[in-house]
């Protein structure tokens, strides 16, 4: 991958956690599209945040809603999402 991440600028990101995150939570999350799994003991969350605090600030919600991470996935620029579609 030759996306260079800068702590400055916007990526996509895959975050799961263990458990259900409420679908209502979007807002709170910076918008990042929130979808459980099929045995509804993962959610995921996907989509583009501003910057690196704004992913802190996504990590956190979900630190005060309790939530168990299991992963943070990478998923490169917006520019390049867009042009693997």
């Amino acid at each position: 991958m030759n996306d260079q991440l800068e702590y400055i600028t916007p990526a996509r990101y895959r975050i799961v956690v263990q458990g259900a995150v409420p679908v209502d939570w979007d807002d709170r999350l910076g918008g990042l599209v929130i979808s459980r799994s099929e045995s509804r003991e993962t959610t995921n969350l996907e989509g583009t945040v501003s910057d690196q605090a704004g992913l802190f600030g996504v990590l956190s919600s979900l630190h005060g809603l309790h939530c168990s991470l299991i992963s943070v996935e990478y998923l490169g620029s917006p520019d390049q999402v867009r042009r693997r579609a």
